[in-house]
């Protein structure tokens, strides 16, 4: 692998200099950016994927639980075109799987796809003039926009310094960008990480003069897509992935049962029957009805598209949810948070 890295790093590099040039034609004014009147937090990453964007998002939700919430998402692996917005019954077709897992769980939200972002804001004035602030997913690199609070997150396992960009690496946009954030999550901290590794962390970030924050991931309880019994009932368990960096997920599950199997696909992997035959071969080593199939909330978005043949076929899944948490400094970061959409910063 560390000769594949280093085969691929002078077209990283290459990369890295048309990133660069593209992101002066935007600060020389050559290319540009517009401010929009609606106040806006923008959540993104420097990486490909992988950052825990959409259970951030879910957690600025529950902040403001009376408040008028729209979240503008391009809706990555939708087969749609244009200006969607998202409803309870949508389909990850329709809007993509983490815009369908938001909008499941706060149907009382704006939720809109479209991957011209001033192009979405204008659509949700329009179909909602009582949005107060609009949440914007994955638009950190969106430099057409001018946002309002920038929220960068990189993770623990690989913070945005340690890592090169694409192809070498899983960078996307060059690491002078986390200056303009307003506030850095460093987020999937192990409840096991020390002390020690953690400041070292936060002293690389020093440069940037921003306020830090670690989170971690908070698992539920596995809630079912096609299961027709409790999860403890079940003698046998897969895993079914199709997320960009599966491995925190799959070690929770693998403490939780003893995997037979691990399914992994790339992510937002578009799920077909063919892989449902897979999964049919699989479970026909065992009695039938004892193996059960742990998957990620987000691929759950995705097989909902096959709930009927699911269940038609004697295939169990659950899903596990995942939250997001701070150990420490909760109360700092939403004061910040508030004290942006009430209009105090």
């Amino acid at each position: 692998m560390k000769l594949l890295r280093l085969a691929l790093l002078p077209f990283s590099v290459v990369y890295g200099c048309i990133l660069w040039l593209r992101n002066k034609l935007y600060d020389w004014g050559i290319l540009k950016s517009h401010k929009v009147e609606i106040k806006t937090i923008v959540v993104g990453n420097l990486a490909l994927g992988g950052t825990g964007k959409t259970p951030f998002i879910e957690y600025l939700i529950t902040l403001f639980p009376q408040r008028h919430i729209a979240v503008l998402s391009r809706g990555y692996g939708r087969k749609t075109r244009g200006t969607v917005f998202g409803e309870v019954d949508s389909t990850a077709e329709d809007i993509g799987d983490e815009p369908l897992q938001i909008i499941k769980k706060f149907p009382e939200i704006t939720l809109c796809v479209e991957s011209n972002r001033l192009k979405g804001i204008r659509a949700i004035k329009a179909q909602n003039p009582d949005v107060e602030f609009i949440i914007l997913d994955d638009a950190l690199q969106h430099r057409k926009l001018i946002g309002g609070m920038k929220i960068l997150l990189t993770t623990y396992q690989k913070p945005f310094f340690s890592d090169h960009y694409i192809p070498s690496g899983t960078l996307r946009d060059h690491k002078i960008r986390a200056r303009d954030a307003d506030l850095i999550i460093v987020t999937k901290t192990p409840d096991s990480a020390y002390e020690k590794s953690k400041n070292a962390i936060g002293s690389k970030l020093n440069y940037l003069k921003k306020p830090v924050f670690f989170s971690q991931l908070d698992y539920g309880n596995y809630q079912s897509v096609s299961a027709q019994k409790s999860i403890s009932e079940y003698s046998h368990y897969a895993a079914v992935t199709g997320i960009a960096n599966p491995e925190l997920f799959l070690e929770k599950v693998s403490q939780d049962h003893s995997l037979e199997k691990q399914f992994r696909y790339p992510d937002h992997h578009a799920f077909k029957h063919s892989d449902l035959k897979d999964f049919q071969d699989f479970i026909g080593n065992f009695a039938a009805g004892t193996v059960a199939f742990l998957t990620t909330e987000k691929d759950a978005m995705r097989l909902l598209n096959f709930e009927h043949d699911l269940k038609k076929s004697g295939l169990h899944f659950f899903y596990l949810p995942v939250q997001v948490k701070f150990k420490e400094k909760k109360a700092d970061i939403e004061i910040l948070l508030r004290n942006y959409i009430n209009g105090t910063r």
